[in-house]
């Protein structure tokens, strides 16, 4: 009985201690000439990685955890002004109306060329089996992963785990009621992979098949070219697009305030023929939604979302589309199971370019050798130097000169990239 009053009030305690580090801010959000409401506008704390949504009356309740006394919310709505304001944890809890001055810049979600956007958007997606092709085809990309491990002691990233292949994609296609549906498969050709990995012994597979999965030309499900779920998103045009005349660029936002992951980004469609030439998309943990925390004494660490990015880009070859690149980034952070307090936040990085259309006509003779699973940790190929030259003259997406230069120091802390190449091929 003694170790049982022991145990409970000692997880009162802990519940208690958590419940005095989290605070709920709440606000409205308004329009600053009419002083009616904006429905749901974006609160958003970059550092803090806290993101959620007004509801359809403008009101906010966002529970955040600071680590500060004072920190900043960034309140922004599609043909609105974007507003930063202060909060202070002694007063968190007191309702704040928040105006937006309307941006004279950018167009309400009203009409360009006598069309909204939801209806070009809409467009965009009916004429997806008459813009991309419908058949079968091969292509030949560059894939590369990387991640960064941080924990608290640590004032920057580390580089880990780095992955540069080449390999060939079957993109196996069949049209349905005017959605084409995909399955594809893989062959890898070389690959190079560093022996630095996380200090946080977690396991990690190699996510070139699921970014492939992230394009929504051909897995619409879940994102904002799904026709069926086309009513729970928010459209607005962008008319700060320069330079480029011929495309509309239309901003979007997920109006299901109830979901883990909130999401907004834009789309690029071509003005003549409605195809979708890029895809962008974010998503951030929603703090509003109430998670029943497992914790596990069977894994070190419990994965925790925090945001996303993808971007998609889109190539046009004799009057079809095919993917042309696919940039993909998220962040995590591991829970330890035991304190049940961040440990590591991990970023996971994921880039794809293709580099040509090797076949349009597939037979059973060239599509052989492809598989289901790239097994990009495991698979051994020939040791190309050539190929260990291309290599160093990528450039990564996600790093400028001065992280690609880190990121190498931190890969060959130990060992040489190219000995560590060379000691993971045949």
């Amino acid at each position: 009985m003694k170790l049982f009053c022991i145990i409970f009030f000692t997880t009162i305690m802990f519940c208690q201690s958590l419940a005095q580090h989290n605070i709920v801010v709440k606000g409205k959000v308004i329009d600053a000439v009419t002083l009616s409401p904006i429905p749901y506008a974006s609160v958003f704390n970059k550092e803090l990685s806290y993101y959620t949504l007004a509801d359809s009356t403008g009101k906010f309740n966002l529970v955040v955890n600071p680590s500060s006394e004072n920190f900043y919310l960034v309140i922004s709505s599609m043909a609105y002004i974007s507003d930063t304001i202060i909060i202070e944890k002694t007063n968190s809890d007191q309702l704040k109306t928040i105006p937006l001055k309307p941006d004279p810049k950018n167009l309400p979600v009203a009409s360009v060329d006598a069309m909204t956007a939801k209806t070009i958007v809409s467009k965009a997606i009916l004429l997806i089996d008459k813009n991309y092709t419908d058949s079968t085809f091969i292509f030949n990309t560059t894939y590369v992963q990387y991640h960064f491990e941080k924990n608290n002691s640590q004032k920057e990233p580390t580089a880990v785990r780095l992955i540069f292949a080449d390999g060939d994609i079957l993109q196996q296609l069949s049209g349905i009621d005017k959605q084409l549906k995909p399955k594809e498969k893989v062959k890898i050709n070389k690959v190079l992979r560093s022996n630095v990995y996380e200090k946080n012994k977690e396991e990690h597979g190699d996510h070139l098949m699921d970014l492939l999965e992230e394009n929504p030309v051909y897995h619409a499900m879940g994102t904002v070219l799904n026709i069926k779920a086309i009513s729970y998103y928010r459209f607005s045009f962008d008319t700060q697009v320069e330079g480029n005349t011929s495309e509309y660029k239309i901003n979007y936002e997920l109006l299901q305030t109830d979901k883990p992951k909130l999401q907004r980004g834009y789309l690029m469609i071509d003005k003549n023929n409605f195809a979708v030439t890029a895809f962008y998309k974010e998503e951030y943990n929603n703090s509003n939604v109430s998670k029943r925390a497992i914790y596990s004494s069977t894994v070190p660490y419990k994965w925790n979302f925090k945001t996303g990015s993808t971007l998609i880009n889109y190539k046009n070859k004799n009057g079809k589309y095919f993917l042309k690149s696919c940039y993909q980034q998220y962040e995590h952070q591991l829970i330890d199971n035991k304190t049940h307090s961040p440990a590591y936040t991990v970023t996971e990085c994921f880039e794809l370019n293709v580099s040509s259309i090797i076949q349009n006509e597939i037979t059973n003779q060239n599509s052989k050798n492809f598989t289901a699973f790239s097994n990009l940790y495991t698979i051994k190929t020939i040791y190309d130097e050539s190929f260990y030259q291309k290599f160093l003259k990528f450039s990564f997406y996600f790093l400028d000169k001065e992280k690609q230069q880190q990121f190498m120091n931190d890969l060959e802390q130990r060992l040489p990239l190219d000995e560590q190449f060379k000691k993971n091929c045949r």
